[in-house]
């Protein structure tokens, strides 16, 4: 087993233990402590995986710090360990490519991941002052801006005076029921988000499987996706990531998934924050074309 597949298993074997807990990481307090996704040193959020290992280190130390250093980024910025740290480093994955044969370009290319070391802000002193500072992320945050960045997406939502939520692929609309049915404001759009997620799965958008039958392992998988891309999104608009009024009745489908297949947490991050990066990009060239 490489070092890398061992590392990754771990992190899976965490991700199982929270969730038979009935807390996956997502929804835990201390992921709604730093202020929004796990961030590199440069300030860019890491993506799939990586944040959902950020994720679980900050549960199991009690981290609330947002950003993530190598220690030569550590050190360049004057940082240094606290004691105790040493040793207790967040194991994150770098992924790339290369080709299959060097002195033949038709041989094709194969993909990697690669594991580096990374420390929480919490675990280093002598940091600059901007790394310093964490805005916890919101309970109960500002409707309009979710309203207007939904809105901005191009989604159909029909809202219908009824108990379910979901994305029909076939008229391609979202169906919401009024936000009073909801436990909460943040319950709304976090469901909201989820059912996004979705809408991004669309043949014509990221053309994934959008399987409806809760018997299949696309469902499952599908679910899990959509409960990432809504933590992920919530978290990238100030909202903290609640859980999804479907939230309970999935969480036996992805523990059952996770360990029936090892790849399942991998694959679906990776889809969740690239329906997310979908989002972001359809809100903001709507808001470019209103700007224009």
């Amino acid at each position: 087993m490489s070092r890398s597949t061992e590392i990754y298993n771990d992190l899976t074997n965490q991700i199982i233990k929270l969730m038979e807990q009935g807390v996956p990481p997502w929804q835990h307090p201390v992921v709604a402590q730093s202020g929004g996704l796990p961030l590199r040193a440069n300030g860019e959020p890491y993506q799939g995986l990586n944040i959902l290992a950020c994720w679980a280190s900050s549960i199991k130390h009690g981290w609330t710090g947002q950003q993530w250093f190598t220690f030569k980024q550590m050190a360049a910025l004057g940082g240094r360990l606290v004691e105790g740290s040493k040793g207790k480093g967040t194991h994150v994955f770098f992924y790339g490519s290369a080709p299959v044969d060097q002195a033949d370009p038709d041989a094709g290319w194969y993909k990697f991941s690669k594991p580096y070391t990374v420390w929480n802000s919490d675990q280093i002193e002598g940091l600059p002052k901007r790394f310093e500072l964490t805005n916890e992320l919101l309970d109960n945050p500002p409707v309009q801006p979710l309203e207007d960045f939904f809105a901005a997406t191009g989604s159909d939502v029909s809202t219908q005076d009824q108990g379910q939520c979901f994305y029909i692929p076939s008229r391609d609309q979202i169906v919401m029921p009024p936000i009073e049915r909801f436990r909460s404001v943040a319950s709304y759009y976090a469901t909201l988000a989820h059912e996004h997620v979705h809408w991004t799965g669309a043949t014509h958008r990221l053309d994934r499987v959008l399987n409806t039958n809760p018997r299949r392992s696309e469902y499952a998988y599908e679910e899990l996706i959509a409960e990432l891309g809504s933590a992920f999104l919530m978290q990238e608009l100030g909202a903290v990531p609640v859980q999804t009024e479907s939230h309970a009745a999935y969480l036996e489908h992805w523990l059952r998934g996770l360990k029936n297949d090892r790849r399942m947490l991998q694959q679906a991050a990776t889809k969740a924050s690239e329906a997310v990066a979908f989002l972001k990009t359809e809100a903001a060239a709507s808001e470019q074309r209103l700007a224009a």
